[in-house]
Order: structure tokens, then C-alpha cells, then sequence
């Protein structure tokens, strides 16, 4: 039997259309041991039976669903963590290299202790022959 939709479906099962009043209207009107009767038990167990296949099947496709956001979720979850220790770990080669630099910018406490006595020992700076003369240096207004 090929039903192609639902008032197929209700002419198999043993409905029958009347008008009343210019109004389309469905009766059954069959004994409960006839076999009009029995078709329409059938047809209405085969109904349930679709019902429950496709109440399955959007079952099915839900859970799917939440299983693929589930899934994407915990790999967002897991790139975002990432970038966080990728962060921490750009930070903290960025403290050591800036205290390595610092480091050996900075003398040593001993090596300070022995610069200030080594420049005590010396006598004064020299001064170039140009500071401190007036005139002496660039000249300017002359050509």
C-alpha cells in the first residue's frame, strides 16, 4: 500500500469524507470486528511506529549535537590554555633575558668596590686644552 499523505492515509484506514454545511468532515463509521476496523488498528500501530522512529531519530540528531558542541567546547577550552602557559612562557624568558642583560650591565659588587679605589688613586682628570678657555672651541660669527 503507498500512502502519499495524510488523507491518503485516512482513506486506507477507513475514514470517509462527507460534506455538512459546506464543510469537509471525516467519519469512520465501521463495526469493531469489521475489517475496516482492523485497517484502521493497523494504520494507526504503523502511525505510532513513525511517531517513535522519528521522536528516535531527533533523539539522535539532539545528542549528536551536544556531543559536537561538547567536543568543540573542551577544544576551545584547551587552545584557550594553551595561549595562557604560551604567554607565561613568553614572559618569563622575557623577565630572565632582561635580568641576564641587567646582570652583566651591572658590575659586580667587587669589581665596584675595586673601580672606586682605583679612580681615588688617580689623580684628577685631565681637562682638553680647549675647556675651560674662553674663545676656545668653535668660532663663531668669523669667516
Amino acid at each position: 500500500m503507498l500512502v502519499r499523505g495524510g488523507e491518503d492515509l485516512l482513506l486506507h484506514a477507513g475514514w470517509v469524507p462527507r460534506v455538512v454545511e459546506m464543510e469537509k468532515y471525516w467519519i469512520f463509521d465501521a463495526e469493531e470486528g469489521s475489517v475496516r476496523f482492523g485497517v484502521l488498528k493497523e494504520a494507526l500501530h504503523l502511525c505510532e511506529k513513525a511517531v517513535g522512529t522519528v521522536h528516535e531519530k531527533a533523539e539522535k540528531k539532539r545528542k549528536e549535537r551536544e556531543e559536537k558542541l561538547s567536543r568543540e567546547t573542551a577544544e576551545k577550552e584547551r587552545i584557550r590554555l594553551a595561549i595562557e602557559e604560551d604567554k607565561a612562557e613568553r614572559k618569563l624568558r622575557q623577565e630572565l633575558t632582561a635580568a641576564q642583560a641587567a646582570a652583566q650591565a651591572a658590575p659586580l659588587p667587587s669589581e665596584k668596590a675595586s673601580l672606586a679605589a682605583g679612580a681615588a688613586r688617580t689623580s684628577p682628570a685631565r681637562r682638553s686644552p680647549a675647556r675651560g678657555r674662553p674663545g676656545a672651541g668653535h668660532r663663531l660669527g668669523r669667516t
